[in-house]
């Protein structure tokens, strides 16, 4: 779609990034799922600082991906997000999407490790099916669950990109993997969620559990969270003291579901959403600065 908005690209951007994925949480997420497999290892600062760099603008890889694989849906159920509506052109979001892949490339590249690389280009062909819905997009859209699981594999297929970049003793890497899964399994649940009155598209938790399904899920995998939290702290790090951080923000979380779930409207939605993005990060950041 053509943009019809004059504003200076950077302007535009910057409003597109607060309305359809937010910049700065999207840096601090990628910053604390690197932390945690760097505080469990003895690599460079500087490797750490590139799979940061390399997270985030993978994540902006999908979002702009995402605007053409969902542009139909997107412009039949919500005319009115920046694509519709001729905020950014989806040309200018594929320059964008273009350019993240390239300097990916070059990172993996700079390592001069030929398996470094390979798994990087392994990651990039996996986000290519995802964006062309694994040639059964007929067969796999109308199947939500299968349809998420796919697209989620790809954060797995990331994950080990990024823990043979900065190593992670291997007592901790499936340790690692188990715990930065079920944090975007908390996230996902509540985020991916409308109001009511806007939850028409199928494309959601709540429209496939409903709304007190969808509390209680993000709420139970909150407490497993939790408590696999405690479990590797116990294991890894100094005070226990230190769980006091998720554990707050998994009350929040609760409290936030069941506000949702009684009464499913646009602000308890965005409440519950804002407090899972928050507990992933606290989560990641009792592990990260408790640990010995």
């Amino acid at each position: 779609m053509k943009r019809n908005n004059q504003a200076p690209l950077a302007a535009r951007l910057w409003e597109y990034q607060a309305e359809r994925s937010p910049f700065i949480p999207m840096v601090a997420m990628a910053a604390v799922s690197a932390g945690v497999l760097y505080r469990f290892s003895h690599t460079s600062f500087t490797r750490y600082l590139i799979c940061v760099v390399i997270i985030t603008l993978y994540l902006v890889q999908v979002r702009t991906a995402d605007e053409k694989k969902d542009l139909e849906h997107d412009n039949h159920y919500y005319p009115k997000r920046p694509v519709q509506r001729g905020l950014v052109s989806l040309s200018e979001l594929a320059t964008i999407g273009r350019a993240a892949i390239a300097i990916q490339l070059v990172l993996y590249a700079s390592f001069l490790d030929p398996l470094i690389f390979l798994l990087g280009l392994l990651s990039q062909g996996y986000a290519y099916l995802t964006r062309r819905e694994f040639y059964v997009r007929d067969w796999i859209k109308p199947h939500f669950f299968i349809y998420y699981f796919a697209h989620y594999v790809q954060l797995v297929i990331l994950f080990f990109v990024m823990t043979d970049i900065i190593h992670p003793t291997s007592r901790t890497a499936g340790q690692l993997l188990l715990f930065v899964m079920l944090n975007i399994a908390v996230t996902e649940l509540g985020r991916k969620n409308l109001p009511k009155d806007q939850d028409v598209a199928g494309d959601t938790y709540s429209s496939h559990l409903g709304y007190r399904g969808t509390a209680i899920a993000a709420s139970l995998a909150a407490l497993l969270n939790v408590a696999y939290t405690a479990h590797l702290m116990a294991q890894n790090t100094g005070p226990i003291g230190w769980i006091a951080l998720p554990l707050i923000t998994t009350i929040a979380v609760l409290a936030c579901a069941y506000r949702y779930a009684v009464k499913p409207v646009k602000a308890n939605q965005t409440g519950l959403a804002n407090a899972v993005m928050v507990n992933y990060v606290a989560a990641m950041l009792g592990l990260i600065v408790g640990a010995r």
